[in-house]
C-alpha cells in the first residue's frame, strides 16, 4: 500500500512540475514562429493554410448542400362533397410551405423564438 501512495504522490508532483517548468504551456507556437523566421519556411506553410482553407471551404459547401430524398407522399381528403374538399393547388401549396420550413428556406426563419436560437436547420 505504501508503494501505491508513493507512486501516486511521484506522478502527482511530476505533472503539477512539468505544467509550469516551460511557464507558457506547450511550446509549439513559440517553435512555430521560430521555423516561420524563415522565408522558404514562410511560403511552405502560407501554401499548405492555402489548402487548408480551400479543403475547409469544399466540407462546408458540401455539409450545407446535403442530399435532398424526395418521398413519396399520399393526401386522403376526407369529405361529403362539400367545401371542405380542397383542391390539389392547395394541398401542394401546403406542402411547399412544410418543405420550406424543413429546408430553413422560408422567409421567417430569421424569427426564432429566443429559447431555440441557434438551433434550426436545413433538415
Amino acid at each position: 500500500m505504501k508503494v501505491l501512495y508513493s507512486i501516486s504522490l511521484a506522478l502527482l508532483v511530476c505533472v503539477g512540475y512539468s505544467q509550469h517548468s516551460i511557464g507558457v504551456g506547450c511550446g509549439q507556437h513559440r517553435l512555430l514562429r521560430e521555423m516561420l523566421k524563415s522565408p522558404e519556411r514562410l511560403k511552405i506553410h502560407l501554401a499548405e493554410q492555402k489548402i487548408l482553407e480551400e479543403h475547409e471551404k469544399k466540407m462546408l459547401a458540401q455539409k450545407t448542400k446535403g442530399i435532398v430524398y424526395t418521398i413519396p407522399i399520399v393526401f386522403h381528403v376526407i369529405h361529403n362533397g362539400g367545401i371542405e374538399n380542397i383542391s390539389d393547388a392547395q394541398i401542394l401549396d401546403g406542402l411547399n410551405v412544410l418543405n420550406e420550413d424543413f429546408r430553413k428556406l422560408n422567409s421567417d426563419a430569421s424569427t426564432v423564438n429566443p429559447a431555440f436560437q441557434g438551433l434550426p436547420a436545413d433538415v
